[in-house]
């Protein structure tokens, strides 16, 4: 598949690349290919919320009006119908998964869906499924799948866990509190295969393996705040994490149990981060 890159209209985006280390110290001249997916393709003209690329290379586009597919030359859309229990479960689909079973799983506003590739029809699970009518409860932000081919699912206040046997999803308790509140939802994995999740008052920290997680503030200032309003993380490599919070962005190692604070340059200390890309153990990307 040919190397593609996207000119979405999802907004205006400054990116800060923060160097750690030596990056491309060594320039290389390549010859990129970029090519525009748009609305000429066929891809609706509304916010782009994730895309992803497969194990065969499709991309996927998690959009505000369906589920997209490219593959190089068109796009295949998945829309919300009503009036079609197998059709996606609602339009505004937030994010992607594949499984190492090769399955693409997708979050909506309502719901986790499962799609047969061979028929083009999806499965539909509800979180709360006693609450079916009940679009707040049952809207899931992110999925993730970790090492042993568990799918996490990142819902409004709750983490659930898809279990193959009931083929259901359940919800993952704390260790020693069941109640936890998020702000915004993201849930990443670490190199050692370890899961977090931001909530809004620490991190949820799942080790490999485990179905309880255990909560952890960064900051050893309990009354930091760090400790407040987390909003974002993301991986930093060399299993650490990005943290973003309402005092600013840090830097947290969860080895030494360390935080580097003040990360963002003084002039950017007033911006608001809507996401963090890594791109390698030396480079990431600050979507402000």
């Amino acid at each position: 598949m040919k190397f593609i890159s996207n000119t979405f209209r999802i907004k205006y985006i400054l990116v800060i690349l923060l160097l750690f280390g030596s990056f491309l110290a060594n320039g290389q001249d390549e010859h990129l290919q970029f090519e525009n997916i748009s609305e000429k393709n066929g891809l609706p003209h509304f916010s782009i919320n994730h895309i992803l690329e497969d194990h065969l290379g499709f991309l996927w586009f998690a959009t505000n009006s369906g589920l997209f597919r490219y593959d190089g030359y068109n796009l295949k859309e998945y829309l919300h119908d009503v009036h079609d229990s197998t059709s996606v479960s609602s339009p505004d689909v937030q994010f992607i998964a594949e499984d190492q079973s090769g399955r693409i799983w997708v979050s909506t506003m309502y719901g986790i869906n499962l799609l047969d590739r061979r028929t083009g029809t999806f499965q539909r699970f509800l979180p709360y499924p006693s609450e079916i009518n009940s679009k707040g409860r049952n809207f899931i932000h992110e999925l993730l799948v970790d090492e042993s081919n568990r799918l996490f699912a990142l819902g409004n206040k709750k983490l659930f866990l898809f279990d193959e046997e009931t083929v259901s999803f359940k919800m993952i308790s704390r260790v020693d509190q069941p109640t936890i509140q998020y702000n915004k939802a993201s849930i990443i994995k670490t190199e050692n295969g370890t899961i977090w999740a931001a909530a809004g008052t620490g991190i949820l920290k799942i080790e490999q393996g485990d179905t309880l997680f255990s909560f952890i503030q960064p900051d050893v200032d309990l009354a930091s705040g760090y400790n407040k309003n987390i909003s974002t993380i993301a991986p930093a490599g060399n299993n650490k994490i990005w943290i973003y919070t309402s005092s600013g962005l840090a830097l947290f190692d969860p080895i030494s149990q360390s935080l580097q604070k003040d990360i963002l340059p003084s002039n950017f200390q007033s911006q608001s981060i809507q996401k963090i890309y890594k791109v390698n153990d030396g480079l990431s990307l600050i979507h402000i």
